[in-house]
């Protein structure tokens, strides 16, 4: 699949978005949410993927960061992320992760909730992530990984969840992100292709059994 058919599927689903990932995290997804805020750096953020700006909202809540960038490929979801944080510094742009309109070392905190595991093109992506860091500046990464329930979890999407997942997002939608959920990395693939590009793991932190990780890596000085 390519961007502009993962654009068009967030595009669709973003009205749904928010909901839809609190019932089938079972609400989990505000814990991990906050876990990526705890970790940050004081200064500013860059949260790639942003859909809806949860992340952006738990890191102001922390009283850490001064000022934040969206980043996402659906006008639709930001215009969402835009009215739940018209009081904040927030910034929202269109645009993609592989190829970002952004100068050299100006974020100190980069994050990913869920959205990793959609990028095309990972090479380029951690490419423009250590571009774009200042060096100590932080990659925060929160995804699914691949792990015995993930297994366990698809085929519960492909029975019990598809009726309600084929109403909210369509078959197209639904089976992209099954699709997405199947060919997740592992802990240690997402691990070894950051280390590759110089990024240095600080802490690794597991929800769900191991499903979910928060992996916490550094940009060196």
């Amino acid at each position: 699949m390519d961007t502009k058919s993962i654009k068009e599927i967030f595009e669709a689903i973003s009205k749904p978005y928010d909901g839809f990932v609190k019932a089938v995290s079972f609400g989990q997804n505000a814990k991990w949410h906050k876990s990526i805020a705890l970790n940050l750096n004081e200064g500013n953020l860059l949260d790639i993927g942003t859909a809806t700006g949860d992340v952006i909202l738990k890191a102001f809540e922390t009283k850490k960061v001064n000022t934040a960038y969206g980043l996402d490929l659906s006008k639709n979801m930001l215009n969402i992320a835009k009215a739940k944080l018209k009081d904040k510094k927030a910034y929202f742009i269109v645009g993609s992760a592989e190829d970002m309109p952004f100068k050299d070392k100006i974020f100190n905190n980069i994050s990913m909730s869920l959205v990793f595991r959609h990028i095309i093109d990972k090479d380029k992506l951690l490419k423009e992530v250590y571009r774009t860091l200042k060096p100590k500046g932080r990659f925060l990464i929160i995804d699914t990984t691949k792990f015995f329930l993930i297994d366990i979890f698809a085929n519960i999407s492909k029975t019990i969840l598809k009726p309600i997942g084929l109403i909210i997002f369509g078959q197209k939608n639904w089976d992209f992100f099954i699709h997405s959920l199947e060919n997740s990395l592992s802990t240690e693939e997402i691990i070894t292709i950051c280390q590759t590009h110089g990024l240095r793991l600080l802490e690794r932190k597991k929800f769900v059994f191991g499903m979910v990780n928060l992996l916490v890596f550094e940009k060196p000085q």
